[in-house]
Order: C-alpha cells, then structure tokens, then sequence
C-alpha cells in the first residue's frame, strides 16, 4: 500500500505534467486535475471525516514545497510552471525518479533556507532603476545561482525582477511575460538594447553588500578612508574626534534617510558624474548617512599607519575647508601601544579593505578589528599538528620522515609528492591530509587534473546549464579552490586541505591563471578575472599537497616558476620509505616477506628507475588469500605497467619480469 508521502509525490508530478501542459491553471482548476489523475490524494489527506475540501488545501500547501524547488508560481488567480520546473520534468519524467528530485531539491532548500531568505531580502533592498547580476546576489548570500534565479522566479518576492543575468538580459522565464518584465523595468528607468539593460546601471557587488541591513541591526566594522582631493584628514579627525565624507553639493540631510531619498538627491546635485559613479556616492552617503550606528569600529589610514575608531554619534553636516569633510560622525579614535602597519592587519581584512571606494563595509571582518584594539582576544589561529606515533605506525612510515613534510607546509603550504605509480602518492596525501584537519572531513577536498582542466573548472567560470526551455544558459559557479578558500575563510582556527591528484596532467599555468602569485605571496590578494571587483585571499590555512606521476609520458613538464613555488618529496620504489614498505606491511599482516623479495629483484631489472615498480600493487590483503593471487596480480598488473618500457626494443616484459623469471634469478 501505497504511503501518504508516496501519493503526495505522484499527486505533484501529476500537478507539475498539468502545469507544463496548459501553461497555467486556476486553483480549482489544478485541483481538478490532481483529483482525477491520483485520486488517491482525496483519501490520504481528508481522514475518515474530514471533507474533501480538506484535501484541496493540503494540495495548495503541498504545492508550496514545488514552489521552494523553484518549479511553480502560485498566483492568487492562476498557477504557472517556471521554466526550471519544465527542466525537472525533462530530469524527473517518471514518477519515481521525480520523488527523488523533489526530496534531494527540496532538502537543498530547506538546509539553505536562511541564505536564500537573505538573497530575497537583498533583491527586495534594490532600488528602482537599477538592477543586479543573480551570480552577485547569490555570491553575497553563499546560494546557487542557478537555484536562486529559479526560486526568484517562483516566490516573486520584493524586487525580484531587477536581478537578470550578468550581461544584463533577463533570465530564462516564460517568453509570454517577457514583454511584462521589460516594461516593468523600463517604467522604473531601466532603458535596454535588444533585450540588455544598461551596464552602467548594474550594482556592484560592494554596492550590494551596503543595501541590506540584514534582520536585526549588529555591530559593523567599515572602512572610510581619509585622502580627499590629495590632503590626509586623519589628523583632523583625530583632533575633533570625527570621521567624515566629502559632500558639499549633498543637502543636509538626516540620519536614517532612506536610499531612494538620497538617490533622488544625487541625481539632483551630482548628476553631472557618470551613472555609476553617481551609484557610488548614493552608496557611501547612504552607509554614512544609515546604516552606521553608534558602536560601529572604523578603519582608515595615515599614509602606512592605520587608525581605529569607534562611532559615538549620529551624522551631521558641518561647515569645512572645501567641503573636504562636511559630512561627519562623532568618533572617538583609540590610543594603541604601537601604530598599526600594513604588515599588522590579516590578509583577510587587507583585501576587503583594498576595494577602490572610500567606504567599504568590513563587518565580515569585525572580530579581526575587535582583536587589535584589545576588545576580545586575538583570533586563535591554525596550528599544524605534529606527526604522533600512531599515524607513523598506520602507515608504516618513519615519523620524522613524515614530520618533515609537516615541516615543509609550515614553511611553505604547497607540497608535491613525487613519484611513480603504486608508490601511494594519493594514499599518503589523504592520510596527512586527515591528520592535519584534525579527521574534519568536510575541511579536505581531492581532485584529479587532466588534460582538458582549465581555470574555469579550478577556480570560477561560467559553466553551461540548463535555461528551462531545452536550451542552454550559462552560470557563474565555484570551483574546488574557491570553495575551500572560502571556508577556510569562515573558519581561520582550522586547517583545510586540497589534495589536487595528478598535478602535472594539465597546464598549470593556465588552470591557476592570477592564483600564481597567490601560491607565493598568501598575505597579498589578486583580483579573478570572472569577479574583478572583489579582490581574493589565499588563506594561509588552506594547505594543498600534488601529487605528480613520474612515468607517465603524457603529462606536462612543470615550468621552474610552479616548481618555485612547491615543496618537492619524492617518493621512489628505490629509496626509502618507500623500498622497505611491503615487507614492512606484509610483516605486520603476518604474510609470507616472499614478495617484497620478488619487487626487489624486479626493480633491480629495470634501468629506467621512473619504471620501476611501488609497493601499492602488492599491499591488499585479497592478494595473499589463495595461491594464484599473486600469480594473478604480477599478470595484470604489474606486467602491463612495463610493456611501454620495452615497445621498440623486442624485450618481452613476461618472460624478462615474470614471476617465473625472477624466482629461477634468484637460483
């Protein structure tokens, strides 16, 4: 029998097929339907005596969990399927299939709920005539994109229309109400080409992170700086206990001005400079004049000392010399032990505070800030632990070998094992990765190069995804290392690893792009080319350790300036630890040692040491469990390894490194 979930689901589906049939559908409409395709639904949720009616609404709710998907929009008069609810039936068209989209798209929702509200609240702070890239909303808000353009889409909430594509054109959508969302945004002064709204109207990402004041007022941390038209005001500021902004056209207007408000009033007196320049100021002045709050802390500079300060009062405009400084907060600037220099500040708070404005919100960073005038402890940061015995012996490696590649990451936090197949590269890099983390899995990430990896796939791009319609859209999307990045961002007390299996299996050059300077100067920051208005940190806790194979003849020489920038371990059949460590293992599992003597005597064959053979086609325990493992794992293993040794030169590797071969050597 079938569970009440079970004809939930079907009910759904039957509704979505509905939806995607018509176009749209009435409520009473759509329950109809529903009712007379799974009619089960009536009985599962009315109960022995409720009536029907009682169904019907738990359609209407149930139909919300597609809303979340981004699948529908439930109108007060009509229901419509979003061009993201045609692709999931496209990907679900059965039944069955689609109870299991439904539950993994809707758990998405449900672990993301809070980041999504907070996309909709800044789509809602939006003001008229401007409008916003969905990879920016959704970048600020740590959602998908894709995910976030569709739920737009479905919930409609405040604002939602002024949030399209990056290049400005809107996002795919129902073409029958394309025409509504242009004139809507044309009647708000978006004017457009073709379809494409004006880029000049376009907020920034720092734009965006000033509109929304978030559901309760907190403590910020900003960033004003102090040089106007070529003077430093820092000694100004400090002598009449202010901070303050240049405005001399601006009116005199009060705290808590509202953004339309001062939007309007730039237009007025500023609208001579170039539209985003104007969105610049409305952006600074609305910080000043709103969002700042009594308590807030505030960086600035003196040419290469810097000042903190704290706000104790609300704005005002006061005459000055040139309107250099006529809109001004009462601040109270705190004596420190020592001036603060560059070399003072974490890396994070460097790069926020490099963004070409003059005030930059620094909030993410406030504890930073709190920690150098002494009003929390300083921020604990990463430590790499120590190699302990227990890892050696898991391993089986020598701990001060190991300690030493522990050594190396402190020094340098870019290390590369080196070797030939079966000398456990990958292996050993988990392991150390796992110790390193503290057993944090979700703070280690693997991933294998080859040929065709490019930057795109590494570190952001836009990568193509379904519009909806059949057709194809492309998204902005993270890549490994710019989600590793930004966890270990979030979390700067723990250590975070990217394995990155395969190292010299692509070009490098071209996959880490910008990010090479990265690897050697972490305290510095770049600016991506897919994002170049936010300037981007190589956290010092975010460690990778390569993995480089020796003997394959496709890979990619590494150029000497990657090579600068890694540490180098290599690991060698020849050399220990590795050329002790199958007779180490097999001795501890309690085998027979007779094929650590067979590998041995194998490499000792092989002139070309990156041929020669690792211990990990050996260590598996299935090998040992009957007579003819081994037989079989020298076969078709370790023989097809060598046949590329021996291609020109008529060497048959079976009758020179077969098992046979080597027993009747050691006769």
């Amino acid at each position: 029998m079938a569970s009440t979930d079970e004809i939930t689901s079907r009910a759904l589906f039957a509704l979505l097929r509905a939806l995607a049939e018509s176009g749209s559908l009435t409520p009473q409409e759509a329950w109809q339907h529903v009712h007379n395709v799974e009619p089960r639904f009536v009985a599962a949720w009315s109960g022995p005596t409720a009536r029907r009616h009682a169904a019907e609404q738990a359609l209407r709710y149930k139909a919300g969990i597609l809303v979340k998907c981004g699948w529908i929009h439930l109108g007060a008069a009509s229901w419509s399927i979003t061009h993201a609810g045609h692709a999931a039936l496209r990907r679900y068209p059965d039944p069955e299939l689609f109870a299991v989209g439904l539950d993994v798209e809707y758990r998405h929702w449900e672990e993301n709920q809070a980041r999504f509200t907070a996309a909709e609240r800044l789509a809602g702070a939006i003001p008229a005539g401007s409008w916003a890239a969905v990879d920016d909303v959704a970048a600020i808000a740590n959602v998908n994109a894709e995910k976030l353009a569709a739920l737009l889409q479905a919930e409609r909430p405040e604002g939602w229309r002024r949030v399209l594509n990056r290049d400005g054109h809107l996002p795919p959508g129902d073409p029958a109400a394309y025409r509504g969302w242009l004139e809507t945004l044309q009647a708000e002064g978006l004017e457009n080409i073709n379809g494409q709204m004006e880029a000049g109207r376009r907020l920034t990402v720092t734009e965006l992170r000033q509109l929304d004041d978030g559901p309760a007022v907190r403590r910020r941390a900003w960033l004003i700086r102090a040089e106007v038209d070529g003077r430093n005001l820092v000694n100004l500021w400090s002598s009449n206990g202010i901070c303050s902004l240049p405005a001399n056209k601006l009116r005199p207007l009060p705290g808590g001005v509202t953004r339309a408000e001062i939007q309007n009033e730039v237009q007025d007196t500023y609208g001579s400079l170039s539209y985003s320049e104007q969105n610049r100021h409305v952006a600074e002045f609305y910080a000043f004049l709103s969002r700042m709050d009594e308590g807030d802390l505030v960086l600035t500079n003196d040419d290469a000392e810097y000042r903190i300060g704290r706000i104790t009062g609300p704005p005002r405009f006061s005459a000055s010399t040139g309107g250099l400084a006529n809109l001004q907060r009462p601040a109270e600037w705190i004596p420190l032990e020592k001036p603060l220099t560059w070399d003072d500040l974490p890396t994070e708070l460097i790069a926020l505070a490099s963004a070409p404005y003059d005030v930059v919100e620094l909030t993410d960073r406030l504890g930073d800030l709190m920690a150098l005038i002494g009003e929390i402890p300083e921020r604990r940061r990463f430590k790499l632990p120590n190699v302990d015995d227990d890892l050696a012996q898991n391993l089986l490696y020598p701990a001060e070998w190991l300690q030493e590649c522990v050594t190396l990451l402190r020094e340098r936090p870019q290390l590369i094992l080196d070797g030939p197949p079966g000398t456990g590269k990958t292996y050993l890099a988990q392991r150390l990765a796992e110790h390193l983390t503290g057993g944090r899995k979700q703070n280690v990430a693997l991933i294998q190069l080859h040929p065709n990896y490019a930057y795109e796939d590494f570190f952001e791009g836009y990568r193509p995804g379904d519009d909806g319609s059949g057709g194809m859209i492309l998204t902005k999307r993270d890549g490994p290392l710019r989600i590793m990045a930004s966890a270990a961002h979030r979390h700067p007390d723990q250590v975070y690893v990217l394995i990155i299996d395969e190292l010299n299996r692509c070009n490098l050059p071209s996959v880490f792009g910008e990010l090479y300077f990265l690897l050697e100067y972490r305290h510095e920051h770049a600016y991506p080319q897919y994002s170049p208005e936010e300037a981007f940190v190589l956290p010092a806790n975010l460690h990778i350790i390569g993995t480089m194979n020796s003997a394959d003849r496709s890979t990619v020489p590494m150029d000497a300036a990657m090579r600068r920038r890694f540490s180098f371990v290599e690991l060698h059949p020849s050399q220990e630890p590795i050329k002790g460590l199958l007779r180490r293992w097999l001795q501890r599992e309690g085998l027979d040692t007779e094929a650590a003597d067979l590998l041995v005597r194998l490499n000792n064959k092989i002139a070309t040491p990156d041929f020669r053979i690792g211990p990990s086609y050996l260590m598996r325990k299935s090998i040992y469990a009957g007579a003819a493992g081994l037989e079989s794992a020298w076969r078709t293993q370790i023989i097809p390894a060598l046949r590329d040794l021996h291609l020109d030169d008529g060497i048959d590797p079976t009758e020179h490194y077969g098992l046979e071969a080597l027993r009747r050597d050691d006769r």
